[in-house]
């Protein structure tokens, strides 16, 4: 029972949007072409794991995915929740390929990659007992009884290969989760809550959820003039189209389009906000009438805030 839907990280589309709008000479174009590749990957590894989901028919608990709550003014953020009658299970995914070998006593992650490169990453143990203080603290303050809160690290990329000094039965890959899961559904004692109560807690849970609204472009200090205004073509994407009689035609293919502002203006939505005005449509599409975008913004099916001279439109 999904009561929290996975959805992409909220900076994946942002950057989907502003890095075909950047010069790719930019000095931080790289830097935000890693995180955009980083977080494919771990969106990527976390749907993977939907799979194993559904053989072990988990049908009748409530999973939460993304899950960030704030707890003593600190957010912290869960991967996927399992809310069992006996325990929570709070899964992290790793999407790492090569070879992962992995220290307790040291604290010590570390991958080999295919060309024998070595990177160390911090203790997703460390992580995980966080997490794990973080959501015990949380439904304290909720006046809830307490309940075990059990943490499993996953592996879900198809070429980890997991190289450890001895086992470590919670770091696993993917496949493992179809016998840990009930092993652990086994290790704990009796109920502690019914199948309603655990349905409340996690729409409690998702309730509380906050999703991050931090802008990629006021983290890293990009001012608008760093990034390309004009409608892309929706034909051939290698161009800016131009208004015509009309309709959007690219120079270079000649593509024509009547909604190709549509895309545009869903760029706009992720890289500024929703907010625009006739104004910033003007710059940011190309048009230099007012009359003219004023009636596509209309047509666009944006809702309009306000009148004359502060006129908004939120874009959906």
């Amino acid at each position: 029972m999904i009561l929290l839907p996975r959805t992409k990280p909220h900076t994946l589309p942002q950057l989907e949007s502003l890095l075909p709008r950047l010069d790719p000479k930019d000095s931080i174009y790289p830097v935000l072409k890693n995180i955009k590749h980083r977080l494919e990957s771990g969106y990527a590894g976390e749907k993977s794991l939907d799979y194993f989901y559904e053989i072990l028919d988990l049908q009748p608990f409530p999973i939460l995915h993304n899950l960030r709550l704030k707890n003593n003014d600190k957010y912290f953020q869960i991967d996927t929740l399992i809310l069992f009658n006996n325990f929570f299970l709070i899964i992290e995914v790793k999407n790492y390929s090569g070879i992962i070998r992995y220290n307790p006593d040291s604290s010590l992650l570390v991958r080999e990659g295919d060309n024998g490169k070595l990177e160390r990453f911090s203790d997703p143990f460390i992580q995980a007992q966080i997490q794990r203080n973080h959501l015990a603290s949380f439904l304290r303050k909720h006046n809830l009884p307490a309940i075990p809160i059990h943490t499993l690290i996953v592996f879900s990329h198809q070429a980890a290969i997991l190289e450890f000094s001895r086992h470590i039965p919670d770091m696993i890959v993917s496949q493992k989760l179809l016998d840990r899961v009930p092993e652990l559904r086994k290790q704990y004692g009796s109920k502690i809550y019914s199948n309603q109560q655990l349905v409340t807690i996690g729409k409690l849970l998702a309730g509380a959820s906050e999703p991050q609204k931090d802008r990629v472009i006021d983290i890293y200090s990009i001012s608008h003039n760093r990034i390309k205004n004009g409608v892309w073509c929706t034909g051939c994407r290698n161009e800016m189209m131009v208004r015509e009689r009309r309709n959007w035609l690219c120079p270079i293919c000649f593509h024509r389009d009547r909604k190709a502002h549509i895309p545009a203006l869903q760029d706009y939505k992720w890289i500024f906000g929703p907010e625009i005005t006739n104004e910033k449509a003007r710059t940011f599409l190309g048009v230099p009438s007012r009359w003219i975008i004023k009636n596509l913004l209309k047509r666009s099916g944006l809702t309009q805030i306000g009148v004359k001279s502060k006129t908004k439109y939120i874009i959906p």
